[in-house]
C-alpha cells in the first residue's frame, strides 16, 4: 500500500518545494515617469552597513527606598523598622552594551553592587533586571533629547527585606 502513494506523495513534496523557493519581492506598479528608487541605488545599500553593540555607561545615585500603599488609612505613616539608611546608600557606576537586535547585558557597581543587569532596548526604552549578591531588582529608563539613557533603578536587599533602594542614572553612549 505504501509503494502504491510514494508516486503521489513525492510529487506533493515537490510541488511544495517549489512553492515554497519562489520568495520574490511584490512588485511595484509601473509608472513610467519615476526614476530609480533610493533603495535600489548602490550607494544606498552600501550605507545600510550593519552596526555593532553600542555601550552605554554613567553613574547612579541611590537613596532609600520607599513603599507607596493606596488608600494606606492606618499604614499611611508607616515606615520601615530596622533600615538604617545606610547599606546600599551612594554612588556607583553602570555599564551596559545593547546589540542591535536590543537585548542588553552590563554591570553594575558601587553600593548596589557588584550585580550583573540583563535587559531589552526596544526603541527608547530600556527595561532591564538586577542580580547581584547583595541587592536585585530592575532598572528603567528611556533615551532623552540628549541622546542619554536617563532611569531609576529599584532595588532589596537579598539579604534583609527591610532595606528598599531607590536609585537614578543617566548614561551616555559611548563613541
Amino acid at each position: 500500500m505504501r509503494a502504491r502513494h510514494a508516486p503521489f506523495a513525492s510529487a506533493l513534496v515537490l510541488v511544495a518545494l517549489a512553492a515554497c523557493g519562489k520568495h520574490d519581492a511584490p512588485s511595484a506598479p509601473l509608472d513610467a515617469t519615476a526614476g530609480p528608487s533610493a533603495s535600489s541605488s548602490p550607494s544606498a545599500s552600501a550605507s545600510a552597513a550593519p552596526q555593532g553593540p553600542s555601550t552605554w555607561s554613567g553613574t547612579y545615585k541611590s537613596v532609600v527606598g520607599s513603599i507607596y500603599v493606596p488608600d494606606g488609612g492606618e499604614w499611611a505613616n508607616t515606615k520601615w523598622r530596622g533600615d538604617p539608611g545606610e547599606d546600599g546608600v551612594g554612588a556607583g557606576t553602570l555599564t551596559l552594551t545593547a546589540t542591535p537586535a536590543g537585548d542588553v547585558k552590563g554591570t553594575l557597581d558601587g553600593v548596589l553592587g557588584p550585580a550583573t543587569v540583563a535587559g531589552k532596548l526596544v526603541g527608547d526604552e530600556l527595561t532591564a533586571s538586577i542580580s547581584g549578591q547583595t541587592f536585585t531588582g530592575t532598572l528603567d529608563a528611556k533615551r532623552g533629547s540628549t541622546g542619554a539613557l536617563d532611569g531609576t533603578a529599584r532595588a532589596a536587599s537579598t539579604f534583609n527585606a527591610h532595606f528598599l533602594r531607590e536609585a537614578t542614572f543617566s548614561l551616555a553612549k559611548k563613541p
